[in-house]
């Protein structure tokens, strides 16, 4: 189920990570790095999750799109729909495609909680090379015409299905600023005898590109590894994707994570990072011990994916 255009989204590997989950219902999931939340949008879609969201998300303007989405689905999509309407030859004509950046940028310094701001962001999203959205460093949106490309109609997207799931995101999700919050708040629903599932997928630290001025490095790496302890210590059931290697670099804490976890290489087929030229890399599955022994009991081949 698609809402956003966003890089990294796992919307198209959404079936894989379901087989990376437990059967039957969910109490809570928890996505600390939110993105487009495609694993807990489908799990709700299925009608898998029982209890509350978790969910942090560090992009401001697509946090506030979440916000702004959530808070009236109806009134969002109409809005959408307007932008679209006065855009729609962006795909078109680059100057039809930079006018519509340039007033983005504007409305984005004067009023970021605007829903006007929002709206057109999701118009200038499917607008841009390859649909993805990227940021320099003062905020300002800053990726390229994307030639051919097609505003979809927000109206057939989220049809009353799409609406009815987002609806009950809506009474379940509390989204935070940063990733460390979303996870402190979920080993408080485990501390206190709540189940649950968490994907973690942030940023790759080997991957050069980088759709946000804000970066991450080493020290965010290693604040993550300490999560990971944290999630092992509780029992918790856990998955996290990351490069362990790209054009000859290797992730900091490869060696650690292959000593103590399961980690299952992944086909890069229908990734949304924006990728650049082809080079050499290592993507996985990192399991926590509690799915690791759980499929083992199911009767899971390694070599699947």
């Amino acid at each position: 189920m698609k809402t956003i255009s966003w890089p990294g989204a796992k919307r198209r590997r959404v079936d894989d990570l379901l087989a990376w989950c437990p059967a039957g219902e969910i109490g809570a999931t928890c996505e600390p790095f939110w993105g487009t939340g495609a694993l807990t949008v489908e799990l709700l879609r299925l009608g898998r999750v029982t209890g509350p969201v978790f969910a942090a998300e560090a992009n401001g303007p697509l946090r506030r799109w979440w916000s702004w989405l959530l808070s009236d689905v109806d009134g969002a999509v109409g809005l959408m729909g307007e932008w679209r309407a006065k855009y729609g030859m962006a795909g078109d004509e680059r100057e039809v495609y930079g006018e519509m950046r340039t007033r983005w940028n504007s409305m984005q310094a004067a009023d970021p909680d605007g829903a006007d701001t929002s709206a057109l962001l999701w118009c200038l999203v499917y607008a841009s090379t390859n649909n993805l959205a990227r940021f320099n460093r003062k905020g300002e949106y800053n990726q390229t015409w994307g030639r051919g490309r097609v505003i979809p109609d927000p109206a057939a997207m989220f049809a009353p299905d799409t609406v009815r799931v987002l609806d009950d995101l809506a009474g379940r999700i509390e989204m935070h600023t940063d990733f460390q919050a979303a996870l402190d708040a979920f080993f408080a629903y485990v501390d206190d005898g709540g189940v649950g599932v968490c994907y973690l997928d942030p940023p790759y630290v080997l991957q050069a590109e980088m759709y946000d001025a804000n970066r991450w490095g080493a020290p965010d790496v290693a604040r993550l590894m300490d999560y990971l302890e944290g999630l092992e210590a509780r029992h918790a059931w856990w998955f996290y994707t990351d490069y362990l290697e790209r054009a000859g670099a290797e992730h900091p804490y490869r060696q650690a994570l292959e000593a103590h976890f399961r980690c299952q290489p992944v086909s890069l087929t229908g990734n949304a990072r924006p990728t650049g030229s082809s080079v050499s890399s290592l993507e996985v599955v990192v399991c926590g011990s509690v799915v690791e022994e759980q499929r083992r009991q199911r009767g899971f081949d390694w070599g699947e994916s």
